[in-house]
């Protein structure tokens, strides 16, 4: 799909709190900007997959917005990001970019500070997105490595397939405009991002959508024909994100 817009219920504790909507957009080969910094550029060369946009708001129940982000990508490849929060426990706001191996960021507004990075280097915002793009089904495995912002250290998230399973109950509309709910057998790959180092704490787990090849048992999405999506699936969808005592459940899917 061209746009995909996915709507989910925020539970803290197996209680509703909430409400997170992740919108992502393909964007052309070109010149692109952060929609906060329309004017700080980034070039998007990739000619296999242009570029993308993805956007996060959080909201509470009260409609107050407590967390937003924006993310762009080249390719695969992060190019730079923005995130700000908002919560009675967390305040704080977060600018970086990409720039070979160098990593810049800015918190809270602060001087920008410089980190050198590696291959495999993920951007916070995105690495949820990214493992999408990759073959799931194939046991899919890899090393995420990021940077605490609070600290400027470097740590690395081994990233695996665990599990299969099962999870429907979310509606789902395509790009033709049509709708319908997804069925409880919908199959799921669990894919968990855990610290290499001490502390390990607890695995961050997202289940996915499986993408069956012949289309028969798997789920996927194409976006509207007449924007060029028709070819363009929507896969690997994620139906649910746990972190911690926070789970987000989807809702809706929307493919244009």
């Amino acid at each position: 799909a061209e746009e995909e817009t996915l709507t989910y219920g925020i539970w803290t504790d197996n209680v509703l709190t909430g409400s997170l909507v992740i919108v992502t957009k393909r964007l052309p080969v070109g010149q692109q900007a952060l929609p906060k910094f329309p004017d700080e550029k980034y070039d998007v060369n990739s000619t296999s997959s242009g570029g993308t946009l993805i956007t996060k708001t959080a909201k509470d129940l009260s409609d107050n917005i407590t967390m937003y982000s924006e993310a762009l990508m080249n390719g695969f490849k992060p190019v730079a990001s923005y995130k700000e929060v908002n919560t009675t426990d967390s305040q704080y706001t977060l600018k970086a970019r990409y720039d070979g191996t160098r990593y810049f960021y800015s918190y809270n507004g602060g001087e920008e500070k410089k980190v050198r990075i590696k291959t495999g280097f993920m951007d916070n915002e995105i690495m949820y997105s990214i493992v999408r793009c990759y073959e799931l089904e194939s046991n899919y495995t890899t090393t995420f490595n990021l940077v605490d912002p609070t600290t400027g250290n470097k740590e690395a998230l081994s990233v695996a397939v665990t599990a299969e399973g099962t999870q429907g109950g979310f509606e789902y509309v395509n790009g033709s405009g049509e709708s319908a709910m997804a069925a409880a057998s919908t199959r799921t790959l669990a894919v968990s991002f855990t610290r290499t180092k001490a502390p390990v704490g607890k695995s961050l787990v997202v289940y996915y959508t499986v993408e069956d090849k012949t289309g028969d048992t798997g789920f996927y999405l194409t976006g509207d024909p007449a924007k060029g999506g028709g070819t363009n699936r929507s896969s690997h969808v994620p139906v649910m994100i746990q972190e911690n005592n926070v789970k987000y459940v989807l809702s809706k899917v929307i493919a244009n």
